[in-house]
């Protein structure tokens, strides 16, 4: 079975964060390394729920811009 892979989109409910703070997490390496598939960036939906479900995961702490919405 194949894995689902998500977009930014589905990514930012779940990490309940700015798309300027995930993307910034994820250049720094605290957050689960993209996929790219051409010009797509996509995320393992495993890894983003092990992520989430970590003791890693603490985005107050780390400063993080909460999620509004639609981009």
């Amino acid at each position: 079975m194949e894995e689902k892979l998500m977009r930014l989109k589905d990514v930012l409910p779940i990490v309940n964060v700015a798309s300027s703070t995930w993307r910034r997490w994820v250049k720094e390496g605290n957050a689960p390394k993209p996929i790219k598939r051409g010009r797509c960036t996509f995320w393992r939906s495993s890894e983003i729920t092990e992520y989430v479900t970590s003791e890693q995961w603490a985005p107050q702490q780390a400063g993080a811009v909460p999620f509004e919405g639609a981009m």
